[in-house]
């Protein structure tokens, strides 16, 4: 079910009380890409600003200590959201993230505030 979800936003929390108009423009700023279960989607240390929004399915947050023992920050799903630290800091990214099911994910490029409007132009890219 997950590779028919809906390309929607309006189940997760940050977008809840949005009007529609400025909701479906931040859906078009959106990447949509599947991942299958125990597929990576992020790398700790790697450099990348996009937040990820978990439409469907479910992802782990994890690091790994000096003794190579992983150990799990968090468990998202549905309406769940990550990626925004480096979004934030412009950092390398603090953890490794993995889908734990199939998941649909929208993925949502950094976004200045200049563009911070319901005009936002649609970022037509492929996973």
């Amino acid at each position: 079910m997950t590779a028919n979800a809906e390309h929607s936003l309006k189940e997760v929390t940050l977008f809840a009380g949005l009007p529609d108009e400025v909701r479906r423009a931040f859906e078009r700023r959106c990447r949509w890409c599947v991942y299958s279960s125990g597929q990576q989607i992020i790398d700790c240390e790697s450099e990348s600003s996009e937040v990820f929004f978990v439409i469907s399915g479910a992802v782990r947050v994890v690091d790994y200590s000096a003794s190579g023992r992983q150990v799990t920050f968090a468990n998202l799903e549905h309406g769940d959201l990550f990626g925004e630290l480096a979004a934030i800091d412009g950092g390398p990214r603090c953890a490794t993230v993995v889908a734990t099911a199939e998941t649909l994910l929208a993925i949502m490029p950094l976004i200045s505030s200049s563009m911070a409007s319901a005009s936002i132009p649609a970022s037509p890219s492929s996973c």
